[in-house]
């Protein structure tokens, strides 16, 4: 079980793409990993989130961090390389 007290985050990034593909190793190599997801857009003054886009880049909007048990670190890592 993952916790708090035990993981390190993997990994950072904004790429949906990066993303599913860290996923797909990590569980295809049998290491467990959470997720932490975060919107990084501006709520609207008046609740909610704002309808309009204009000026902003939506390929940054989302922000994933995936986390690892700390002993699954180093070989989690050495498999998300390039």
């Amino acid at each position: 079980m993952i916790h708090v007290f035990n993981r390190k985050e993997l990994l950072t990034t904004y790429s949906m793409d990066e993303y599913t593909k860290a996923k797909e190793v990590l569980a295809q190599n049998q290491i467990a990993y959470i997720i932490d997801t975060k919107t990084l857009s501006s709520p609207s003054p008046l609740g909610g989130q704002r309808d309009h886009t204009l000026g902003i880049d939506l390929s940054r909007c989302m922000e994933y961090k995936i986390y690892v048990n700390k002993k699954d670190f180093d070989r989690a890592k050495l498999l998300l390389q390039p």
